[in-house]
């Protein structure tokens, strides 16, 4: 866009996946379908550098043989930023999940039991994202840097 600001993004589109030579179709599972990406970079304005990113993944079908078996999907804003303070000295500050949303890194369908003497079911497993975290330090250069 700029000297010092750019503009990044990916998209990745599957649709209709299923295995060849099935019948009835036997579709892939427990892949997202849309998988997207973005940021806005910062770089190098006066010392400072400056990243917002985003980061989202759409419901997806868990079980190939039941389409409303689904998996949620994913919105996560980051943001990351340092700013030099001397040549040889920089200050790093971070907020992963800027915005605290609620959501699973993976998730999985298949058969489990909550006690041993309870029956099995098939149910949803996921393995829930990180809350907002804060990260802050400083970076030294022992040479410096130009």
């Amino acid at each position: 866009m700029t000297r010092h600001v750019s503009l990044n993004g990916g998209l990745t589109q599957v649709t209709n996946a299923f295995f060849r030579g099935t019948r009835p179709r036997v579709y892939v599972d427990s892949s997202p379908h849309l998988v997207v990406n973005g940021g806005l970079t910062v770089s190098d304005y006066r010392g400072f550098f400056g990243y917002l990113g985003y980061r989202h993944t759409s419901n997806y079908r868990l079980d190939g043989a039941d389409p409303s078996t689904r998996a949620a999907g994913l919105d996560v804003l980051d943001f990351h930023m340092k700013r030099r303070i001397r040549r040889w000295v920089e200050f790093n500050f971070s907020v992963d999940n800027l915005l605290d949303k609620r959501y699973f890194e993976t998730q999985n369908f298949f058969e489990s039991r909550v006690r041993p003497e309870d029956s099995v079911v098939a149910r949803v497993h996921g393995t829930p994202g990180y809350s907002r975290g804060f990260t802050a330090g400083l970076t030294f250069h022992l040479l410096g840097k130009k």
